[in-house]
């Protein structure tokens, strides 16, 4: 039978997980709500440094309301998870009700994240098609993550899980150089050898044939009791291409 604690108050809970955290490894720390979780995360920042706390947050919408979370969240969220893949040590905080919201497979991150090298060989318009398929948007500026930008041989990226905008130099069918960039004023900073791109969207439409992604949405959309007028508007538009708000209540 697991231990029970009582009377920990201020930053003692955050202690107490840090010290779990130094033999376990891997701690799934579970919150009553949001709030919670954004109180704890401060303290265990403190007591084990930032990189090994990672943060699962909610859509931050109503359940079953027909929007889709804002892109810099899921794109956190996915950093998160492609984090529980990869990270030998972490404490991952979370809510109950973040739970309780769908969550990707791990099998879609470890077949969509692409790893870009400098001097590895690849076209641009190559990386254009990635992008648009892991849900990136194409703008004029770079300036949150989730965008894209395409000028000519340079392609900007804001990808998940990064803190600062990347942007990548072709020349002659190759990755030149990668060098990171202020979003506010554009000015290039820093020069790396590479960086990893994660999709920032959580549905897989684009990797799963088109007739098991309607079999999916009609069975989900029963389950939500969605008017069958309805689901004919969302088959039609993903049809197309159109990817319409709320698709990730649909994922089966």
């Amino acid at each position: 039978m697991g231990k029970r604690y009582f009377g920990l108050c201020g930053s003692s809970p955050a202690w107490l997980i840090a010290e779990i955290a130094s033999s376990a490894k891997q701690v799934l720390l579970i919150c009553k709500d949001k709030r919670s979780v954004e109180s704890i995360e401060a303290d265990l920042r403190f007591f084990l440094g930032s990189e090994q706390v990672l943060v699962f947050s909610d859509w931050d919408i109503l359940p079953f309301e027909p929007l889709s979370p804002q892109a810099f969240i899921s794109a956190d969220r996915i950093a998160t998870l492609n984090g529980l893949l990869t990270r030998k040590n972490y404490v991952c905080v979370t809510s109950i009700d973040t739970l309780a919201q769908k969550i990707l497979e791990p099998s879609f991150i470890e077949s969509t994240k692409f790893e870009i090298y400098k001097n590895s060989p690849l076209e641009r318009d190559a990386l254009r098609a990635k992008l648009s398929a892991l849900g990136y948007s194409e703008v004029s500026l770079v300036e949150e993550t989730g965008e894209c930008a395409i000028r000519g041989s340079v392609v900007d990226i804001f990808a998940s899980g990064l803190s600062k905008p990347v942007r990548v130099h072709f020349d002659a069918g190759s990755i030149a150089a990668i060098k990171t960039f202020d979003p506010d004023s554009q000015r290039t900073l820093d020069e790396i050898h590479s960086f990893l791109l994660l999709p920032v969207k959580e549905y897989s439409f684009d990797f799963c044939p088109f007739q098991e992604i309607v079999f999916a949405i009609k069975l989900r959309a029963k389950e939500l009791e969605v008017p069958p007028r309805e689901v004919a508007r969302i088959t039609r538009a993903l049809r197309i291409g159109t990817h319409f708000p709320g698709v990730e209540l649909f994922q089966s």
